[in-house]
């Protein structure tokens, strides 16, 4: 499936973002480096995430979690989950 304009964009403002702040962004380059262009390990983030969590005194969920308590609310609101074009 195609990217919709609006991720492209996002995507595009990204790779600028990189290039201005020195970091490798080319296609073989990571999407998401560290601050020295490697490779980010994913659970830096999930640990990054659950102390500012802590630091809110929010209820503690997992970071993969985030994505089902941002779309169980669009579905439950009649936001369309993806848009994939059938056949006709």
């Amino acid at each position: 499936m195609d990217l919709d304009h609006n991720s492209i964009a996002v995507l595009d403002r990204w790779h600028r973002r990189l290039r201005h702040d020195g970091l490798p962004h080319g296609l073989d380059d990571w999407m998401f480096p560290n601050a020295t262009g490697a490779f980010l390990h994913p659970e830096s983030i999930s640990q990054l995430f659950d102390r500012i969590v802590a630091r809110t005194g929010l209820s503690r969920i997992r970071f993969h979690d985030l994505r089902h308590t941002h779309a169980s609310p669009l579905a439950a609101a009649g936001t369309p989950i993806c848009q994939v074009p059938v056949p006709g």
